[in-house]
């Protein structure tokens, strides 16, 4: 019975990353369930596709056969998704089709494993004809710096160490990310938490940034933040533990040195409501730094600090959740909107698109209709 209910569990944790088995066949043994039905489409003629729980159907998992008013499709899943539910939801792949689906998504429960349903969407819609438009490229050099020098007075400091009171040392609220005045000076204070682990405690100390700049990889552009690296950053404690801390609460703690700090904030460029300027999309934020305790930390090749206190994962990811939420902000796009403006050619049109190609940044702009 323990055996059965181990297997039960450990099926379900697997379950969600095993919708599709990658098989050579469409009649791979892997595949037990399979739904089926049409995919109709009025006024749009683009390949439909289908995402299952959000994601779209590798190759070879769904077949569609054209029928006269759209498509015919079968869906086989793994068998491991037996006694669950999944989402079902048609898509069209192409942007020039309008309109909705019917139903939007369906929601089938597997009850056994080689289960048959058949399901139906009909999609409702027209083809939109894209207006006519002119390339106009604008230089990621000149981009980059007048982005680096909006930024420029920004600050961010990294800070929860304090007096002593009790066994902690923790100064909640004593960090943040204060945005320069021409981007409206906001400052957002946010607190970093104490790191424990028995009776020892870590602390970010006075962690300051020296400069920031911007540049680009590919078809993103990049924030760069790069922190001072003076002195001992992670400042080491010992409290409550007669035996451990019987040296003191600052020599059996050693402290930690954090060198080349920086943070890279990945981002495309997208355009705003309006159509007029520029700003960012999603960020994706990396906190990297070279992090490592002195002294008795080191026990040969074993980094004994890492075990007991964990902070080379926790700074990191509480770094990046802070300066995610300062930038994430609809205010300070539509500010950085205002400040690429003044680069753009003067009554362009209505940007339609934006990406990064080499070294230039490409907009698609409607033509004026005369």
């Amino acid at each position: 019975m323990k055996s059965m209910t181990r297997l039960m569990a450990i099926t379900g944790l697997f379950a969600s990353s095993m919708l599709f088995v990658s098989a050579p066949s469409f009649s791979s043994p892997f595949f037990h369930n399979e739904i089926r039905g049409s995919l109709l489409m009025s006024g749009c003629s683009s390949r439909p596709s289908l995402l299952v729980n959000g994601r779209r159907v590798p190759g070879g998992h769904l077949r569609l056969t054209r029928i006269r008013g759209g498509y015919s499709y079968r869906l086989r899943l793994s068998w491991m998704t037996a006694m669950r539910s999944v989402s079902i939801r048609p898509v069209v792949s192409s942007s020039r089709c309008r309109g909705r689906w019917n139903p939007a998504v369906r929601t089938v429960r597997i009850s056994s494993p080689r289960m048959r349903r058949a399901i139906d969407f009909r999609f409702v819609g027209r083809t939109v004809t894209p207006p006519p438009t002119r390339i106009i490229r604008i230089s990621m050099a000149s981009l980059t710096r007048l982005l680096t020098g909006t930024f420029r007075g920004m600050q961010i400091r990294i800070n929860n160490y304090g007096r002593r009171h009790g066994n902690s040392w923790h100064k909640p609220r004593d960090s943040w990310v204060q945005l320069p005045r021409r981007l409206g000076g906001r400052r957002q204070v946010y607190t970093i938490t104490e790191y424990r682990s028995g009776p020892y405690r870590y602390y970010v100390r006075d962690v300051n940034l020296n400069r920031v700049w911007f540049d680009h990889n590919r078809n993103h552009l990049r924030m760069n933040l790069e922190f001072e690296s003076r002195g001992t950053e992670i400042k080491g404690r010992c409290a409550g533990h007669i035996i451990l801390c019987a040296v003191g609460s600052d020599k059996a703690a050693p402290d930690v040195q954090m060198n080349r700090a920086k943070v890279t904030i990945s981002m495309r460029p997208r355009v705003t409501r309006d159509g007029r300027s520029i700003t960012y999309g999603d960020l994706h934020v990396r906190f990297r730094a070279r992090i490592q305790a002195q002294g008795v930390c080191r026990a040969g090749p074993v980094d004994i600090c890492y075990v007991i206190t964990k902070y080379k994962r926790e700074i990191p990811r509480q770094v990046e959740n802070a300066i995610y939420q300062s930038l994430n902000s609809n205010a300070l796009r539509q500010q950085v909107a205002n400040a690429i403006r003044r680069i753009l050619p003067r009554n362009m049109g209505r940007i339609m698109s934006a990406y990064i190609s080499g070294n230039n940044l490409i907009l698609r702009v409607a033509r004026s209709s005369r």
